[in-house]
């Protein structure tokens, strides 16, 4: 089985404790600093500047807008978020609340590993995983699980954010009942390989397309995980 061709969006990080984060489901309200995480990942990695990134922000996030709004049961977009300490709070305010997926995961802060500078942002990370079917344009009962987009804020990078998106997409994978899991990554992005290597991801196989031979791009990579699906 073969997934169709996505765009990879991998910025790797090392599992290692991070800072106080939350997952949880994306939200209409996220979509702009989605959007900005994701063009990001992709200017990083590729020349993309002036008018060519804004116009790429801006289709990014007319996307992400649709997706939100397309209510799908095997479809979410996760999104990593950076809680306020209690000393960051205001006196007297309460701590704000927000629609939190079952269990969320919650990673701390390791006792010598100083906190990052604050931002304005709260959204730090973000994945989608989604149900797709191996037919053409969708056609059929879907029959894999595949991660895309994943976009971690700079300043929060190898602090175990990554890894932290992927352990809960796992979660869903079980709940959903699906038993193995597909991304693709670049050949040589040796940092997205080595996290998702960490945390159990196996290279299937390599995809080499006529932009890899004719202009010696890095070919693809079909990394694939096996997960028990919650009976």
């Amino acid at each position: 089985m073969c997934p169709s061709p996505s765009q990879p969006a991998a910025i790797a990080s090392p599992a290692r404790p991070s800072p106080a984060i939350t997952i949880r489901m994306a939200q209409q309200k996220d979509v702009s600093t989605l959007a900005d995480l994701q063009t990001a990942n992709i200017h990083s990695s590729a020349s993309c500047k002036g008018s060519h990134k804004h116009q790429l922000q801006t289709e990014i996030k007319e996307e992400q807008n649709h997706r939100l709004r397309q209510p799908n049961s095997h479809y979410t977009c996760l999104a990593a978020v950076d809680s306020p300490r209690d000393q960051d709070r205001p006196q007297g305010a309460s701590p704000q609340k927000s629609p939190a997926i079952p269990s969320p995961c919650l990673w701390a802060r390791a006792k010598n590993s100083p906190p990052p500078p604050r931002q304005d942002i709260t959204v730090v990370g973000t994945v989608e995983i989604s149900a797709r079917s191996q037919f053409p344009l969708g056609w059929g009962k879907p029959s894999y699980l595949y991660i895309s987009n994943l976009a971690i804020a700079e300043s929060y990078r190898r602090q175990g954010v990554a890894t932290a998106l992927l352990v809960e997409c796992e979660r869903f994978a079980k709940r959903w009942g699906f038993t193995s899991i597909y991304l693709h990554v670049l050949e040589d992005n040796q940092a997205a390989r080595r996290l998702y290597q960490g945390v159990g991801y196996r290279t299937e196989s390599i995809l080499a397309d006529w932009l890899s031979r004719l202009f010696g791009r890095s070919r693809r990579l079909l990394m694939q995980k096996n997960v028990s699906a919650r009976r």
